[in-house]
């Protein structure tokens, strides 16, 4: 019997799954992410299956992209690729909106999401996912995943650990990893290319990328920009899971980010699409809070002005 528990678990954005329900991704304590749908009704515990697993994804992409050094052995080549397998974090990407709709976000039936997955060594990758209930693509009949990108996070010299080359052989290639992951909305520039932020915290540091989607004909691709540092020694950063994007562009059309800790609460706007010039706030916390299990945005309405009559 495995002992793995759940680390991290997520609804992907409505559509993905049969019937055009959203799909879970689950990731557990041994580092596996897993993706589980229900077939029939949610309460029968016997009609959720896992659909895939997205360490397999990583798998065929480092098999075919990471050749052995003939100076290196075969158990270290082994191991530092079991190292590149092994998922830290992940995020969904929220679904594209169609062009047609002039922005409008929509379901996962006109665009598939993506899934943004952090591992061992360092490096944030992006999969595309294709599910057996796409309208676009009728011919797929079973879930088939391949990495649309990938980046490697940069780590100042002075927090790469002197021990490495005296560490077992398990620990030898792990690198610092990134813990947290979120994505903006989408924007649509003036071309009408789709434009995103992916940020990410990386042991004491905040960092972010743009994620633009060029369409190709009938290919996408995904394409990222060098990552930018955006907090660089955040002192206490105790808020695993809780960074977290509004889930719509505001009236300027900026993206609006809050990340808790247990003495600061720090916020981030931006507009995705043009450079990364990000306005930063941070909100000192008098009395530390405990940590944080966790967090959720709630929907402002304005009140409707009183009437005589």
């Amino acid at each position: 019997m495995s002992e793995a528990y759940i680390h991290a678990l997520d609804w992907s954005p409505p559509g993905l799954g049969k019937h055009k329900r959203s799909v879970l991704a689950v990731l557990t304590s041994n580092h596996i992410l897993s993706i589980w749908e229900c077939v029939g009704k949610p309460e029968i515990a016997t009609d959720w299956v896992r659909s895939c697993v997205i360490n397999h994804a990583l798998q065929a992409h480092y098999k075919d992209m990471d050749k052995r050094d003939p100076e290196e052995g075969e158990h270290d080549h082994l191991e530092r690729l079991r190292a590149k397998q092994r998922i830290r974090a992940f995020t969904w990407s929220p679904s594209p909106p169609d062009p047609s709709l002039s922005g409008a976000s929509g379901d996962c039936t006109a665009r598939s999401p993506y899934l943004a997955v952090s591992n061992d060594r360092g490096e944030v990758l992006i999969i595309r996912l294709q599910t057996p209930y796409d309208v676009l693509e009728p011919e797929t009949s079973q879930w088939t995943l391949s990495v649309a990108e990938t980046f490697s996070v940069d780590v100042s010299e002075t927090k790469q650990s002197p021990l490495s080359a005296c560490m077992p052989v398990t620990f030898k290639w792990r690198s610092p990893f990134v813990d947290q992951l979120a994505w903006s909305p989408w924007a649509l520039d003036s071309s009408n290319t789709l434009t995103s932020i992916l940020a990410f915290t990386l042991q004491s540091s905040l960092q972010c990328t743009s994620v633009k989607l060029n369409e190709l004909g009938t290919h996408t691709d995904v394409v990222t920009t060098s990552s930018a540092l955006l907090l660089g020694e955040i002192s206490d950063t105790q808020a695993t899971g809780c960074m977290k994007w509004a889930s719509k562009l505001n009236g300027t059309k900026e993206a609006f980010l809050v990340y808790p800790t247990r003495k600061s609460f720090y916020c981030l706007q931006a507009q995705p699409g043009l450079s990364l010039d990000i306005q930063i706030s941070a909100q000192e916390i008098n009395t530390p809070w405990d940590e944080i299990a966790g967090t959720s945005y709630t929907v402002w309405m304005p009140r409707k002005p009183l009437t005589n009559r």
